[in-house]
């Protein structure tokens, strides 16, 4: 989901320079799916449906543990890292 932001992201909202993945023909999941379908939206989306699926995998992992707090913390951070693109 970060490597989104590296297209559509702005600089002061994201924290960090943009645009340098492409600049260094670093290939990225959204990059590629965007050189497929010419479409930065598209690339964009699709980027995202798998985010959320690993995203939801990575939730499901979290069951097991049984500390609520370390739990808490890793849902938080997922949630996050894949809600700043939107």
């Amino acid at each position: 989901a970060d490597d989104c932001l590296d297209l559509i992201g702005q600089e002061k909202l994201a924290g960090k320079s943009l645009k340098i993945d492409k600049k260094n023909g670093k290939l990225t999941l959204p990059l590629m799916y965007w050189q497929q379908s010419k479409s930065k939206s598209a690339a964009i989306a699709q980027t995202m449906r798998v985010a959320n699926a690993y995203g939801s995998k990575a939730l499901s992992a979290l069951k097991p543990i049984k500390n609520a707090r370390i739990k808490q913390a890793f849902h938080d951070l997922l949630t996050y890292t894949l809600t700043k693109v939107v």
